[in-house]
């Protein structure tokens, strides 16, 4: 749906709030399961109505759903504009986390939900929110290889590194998850080439492990690579290589090794 689409469907709901009342009578401000469930229930059925009444009775749209996650996380991760829409409307909090630590920006992010994304962005998200094994949003979407919002939330200028004291790079990321290309498009938009995971393996040295050799060969022709450099595992580039056993890989390496020499 267009951004005018929903504007309308947004103030068409106002009009059909009244049709909607009976089976909602029951609803008061609390939190209680019944709440909760009606709330639920109604975001994972995209109905923007119902949110739009819930909301105006003054329930709580920010609590926890049974689904651990918020409404609008909810609506976010599964691209439902319009409730988004509504919800944000109502002031709902787009910095709340859910139990695994995404943010609503995230959770869209993760689902390629570019639309979705954007509208948040507009209601001031945080770029840079996120905890947990969850991260930032730009995490969320190299980790599930969502390049399209990968490349969104570059243009929105997201943070390359969030997290890259304990490891989490999105460069490093991008190699645990396997997502190669994404690797290439982040280190273009300038990610350290150095940066190394939690265990100590720089960004060379994961690209190797994963036998991606396209990706080896564009780091080594790009960038100056130590290669006497060591993990605390004891190992080099080369080792990681030979190890593999994969010989093109092997190949490669060792011409660049020697070239250095």
């Amino acid at each position: 749906m267009s951004g005018s689409g929903i504007i309308c469907a947004v103030f068409l709901s106002a009009i059909l709030y009244s049709s909607r009342t009976e089976t909602t009578k029951n609803i008061r401000q609390t939190n209680s399961p019944d709440i909760r469930q009606s709330l639920m229930q109604a975001v994972e059925e995209n109905d923007y109505i119902k949110i739009g009444y819930l909301a105006g009775k003054n329930v709580n749209i920010d609590q926890m759903l049974d689904n651990g996650k918020t409404a609008l996380i909810t609506a976010a991760a599964k691209g439902y504009t319009e409730s988004a829409l509504i919800l944000l409307k109502n002031s709902a909090d787009t910095e709340r986390c859910d139990l695994a630590g995404n943010t609503a920006l995230s959770a869209a992010a993760a689902n390629g939900h570019i639309e979705l994304m954007q509208l948040l962005i507009a209601y001031k998200a945080d770029i840079n929110s996120g905890s947990g094994n969850a991260g930032t949003a730009l995490l969320a979407a190299v980790r599930n290889g969502q390049r399209n919002a990968v490349e969104f939330l570059l243009k929105n200028n997201a943070p390359l590194w969030p997290g890259r004291a304990s490891g989490r790079g999105a460069t490093v990321t991008a190699l645990q998850s396997k997502h190669f290309e994404i690797a290439r498009l982040l280190l273009n938009n300038g990610d350290d080439v150095y940066a190394a995971d939690a265990a100590g393996s720089s960004v060379i040295m994961l690209a190797v492990k994963q036998e991606a050799v396209e990706l080896v060969q564009y780091i080594l022709e790009k960038y100056p690579i130590d290669f006497s450099q060591s993990n605390p595992a004891g190992e080099t580039v080369l080792s990681i290589a030979q190890k593999s056993g994969n010989e093109r890989l092997i190949k490669l390496v060792k011409q660049y090794v020697f070239q250095a020499k």
